[in-house]
Parts: C-alpha cells; structure tokens; sequence
C-alpha cells in the first residue's frame, strides 16, 4: 500500500493536481491527473483497497504530496446563457456598465427592435460583403434572443474589434441582468 502512493505521488508530483477516478471493477480503479479539463499522462491503475478510502469522492478529489487523496470542489465552467433583448441593450446601455456603448433612447429602440445603435451600424458598415452585412442587420433587428456562439456574433465580434473574451465578459455581466 505504501510502495503505491509513493508511485502515485511520484507520478502525480505536483501538488494540488486534480484526480479523475475510474472504478473499473471490484478489484482495479484508474487514476488520472486533469488539468483545466483536460486529462495528462493517461491514468494510473490503483487496487479498490487505496480507492475505497475515496470512493464516495468519485471524480472530486485532489492528490497530494505522499498520495494521499482529498476532496475538493472542482471549478465548474461558466455557462453563458442566451441574452433576451432587454439584457443586451441594458448591459450596453447601463451608466455602470463596463460595455457601456450606447445611450438609454438607442436601448429601448433596439430593444424593440425599431432600430440598431450607432456604434453596431458603423460596425457592420465595414464587413465588406453588403449581403452580409444586410442578413447581420436582419437578425440583429428580429432575433428575439442572442447566442454567445452563433455565427452573427463572431462577425459582430470581428466587427467591432472584440476578443473572445470580451464577448464572453459581455454575456456573463448581461445574463446578470
């Protein structure tokens, strides 16, 4: 038993890595280091005497110097969900907003869709292809909701100059409103 936590520890050096656990039957569980979701070096076969200490911490625990396994709350990704209308204008319209790029009046009109805002029709005024840029117009103006990852929104990302993560930062802080 100690000879396979020193392999573990020696496998799994640094501390704080986290463990996905496998049971593969009643005798034999995997171990596998994950990093940002993404499992490194392949796993490690360990005995069901090691993983029934930490079997009810299946695919949340961390190993640690010495191998010896902990519980831990892995970081859950964030969910960018689908913004309404309202959530869009408000967060390019609201004073404390760190999007702020549009005046309350351009808001409601796009809200409604009556209107885009000045800075989103300069914006698709340099896509090149005008019917391109007439199906951006369109669905900018009808779509009830918008998608984080639908096509227009990359163009409109393009568009304005924005990284992946501003558009990211941009629907976390509108799925708040």
């Amino acid at each position: 038993m100690a000879d396979e936590s020193q392999d573990l520890a020696a496998r799994f050096e640094d501390q704080g890595r986290e463990v996905l656990c496998i049971r593969l039957d009643e005798d034999r569980v995997l171990i596998g280091a994950i990093r940002s979701n993404v499992l490194q070096e392949g796993f490690t076969e360990v005995s069901a005497e090691m993983f029934a200490k930490v079997e009810h911490m299946v695919g949340a625990v961390r190993l640690l110097d010495g191998g010896a396994l902990e519980p831990f709350e892995p970081v859950r990704p964030v969910i960018l969900v689908d913004l309404s209308r309202r959530q869009m204008a408000s967060a390019l319209a609201e004073d404390d907003s760190p999007f702020k790029m549009m005046t309350w009046d351009e808001a409601e009109a796009f809200a409604v869709g009556l209107a885009l805002p000045n800075f989103v029709t300069q914006a698709l005024l340099r896509q090149p292809d005008e019917t391109a840029r007439r199906r951006s117009r369109m669905f900018l103006l009808t779509a009830a909701t918008f998608e984080r990852h639908h096509p227009e929104t990359a163009a409109l990302g393009f568009a304005l100059d924005w990284t992946g993560e501003q558009l990211d930062a941009l629907w976390a802080y509108g799925g708040g409103l």
